[in-house]
């Protein structure tokens, strides 16, 4: 007879489990590349592709002040706080810089509107919920990484002028995964908030992919215009 008393597996360390959850965004970001349903990352961006994407990016800055604003008094320690707020700040700023570099191109934002998977991703599901520390981890290191990420990893084929433009928005950017570990390490400690975290990160995933496949479509359909436009003109030519 089997005398041993059974003992529930422990809860990983928090900064195990942080870089678990990592490794599995990383991998799971890498195997979409290249798929059936990502436009062809071999093709360089075409200006119009160009700006549809710095257009995106300036959009979802402006609803990261939204979603960081919404936040602000339910964080439950004062360091989170000052770190959020500093997050909004760069938001903020970000959104500005990317502003004025559509202005450098001769564009802006005016008759631009989001895909619904977009509104969805960023509008809806990273400002709803009740638990702030769980919203905190899902956009920090599934939300706003994911933005980033250019579809079908093109972002080594931006121009010369863009690529220096989010190099200088780079280094901000790594407040997000900071700032993620932290509130990790104070709040996914038991079996259950690493469960219901996991969970939350996640479905910031799923709703991301569906957010980067819509903006692969916007890009194909713009190639689709271009190709169609070109045979036209040497069709009368």
């Amino acid at each position: 007879m089997n005398t041993a008393t059974f003992r529930p597996r422990p809860a990983k360390a928090p900064s195990v489990f942080c870089d678990d959850l990592a490794m599995t965004l990383t991998a799971r970001r890498d195997a979409l590349i290249g798929s059936p349903n990502t436009v062809d990352g071999r093709q360089p961006l075409a200006w119009e592709e160009l700006v549809e994407w710095l257009r995106f990016q300036c959009w979802y800055r402006r609803e990261e002040t939204d979603i960081i604003d919404s936040w602000l008094d339910h964080v439950p320690r004062p360091d989170m706080l000052a770190a959020l707020r500093r997050q909004l700040a760069e938001a903020g700023r970000h959104h500005r810089r990317l502003l004025a570099h559509l202005d450098t191109l001769g564009t802006s934002m005016a008759d631009w509107s989001p895909e619904p998977e977009w509104m969805n991703w960023a509008s809806e599901f990273h400002a709803s919920g009740s638990d702030t520390p769980e919203r905190i981890i899902a956009h920090n290191l599934a939300g706003a990484p994911g933005a980033m990420e250019m579809p079908g990893g093109l972002m080594p084929r931006l121009s010369e002028d863009t690529h220096a433009v989010l190099e200088q928005l780079r280094p901000d950017s790594g407040l997000h995964a900071t700032l993620g570990h932290m509130v990790v390490n104070w709040y996914a400690t038991t079996l259950e908030t690493q469960a219901r975290t996991h969970a939350r990160v996640m479905r910031a995933f799923e709703r991301e992919q569906k957010g980067r496949l819509a903006l692969d479509r916007r890009i194909r359909a713009i190639r689709q215009r271009s190709a169609a436009n070109d045979a036209a003109m040497d069709s009368t030519a």
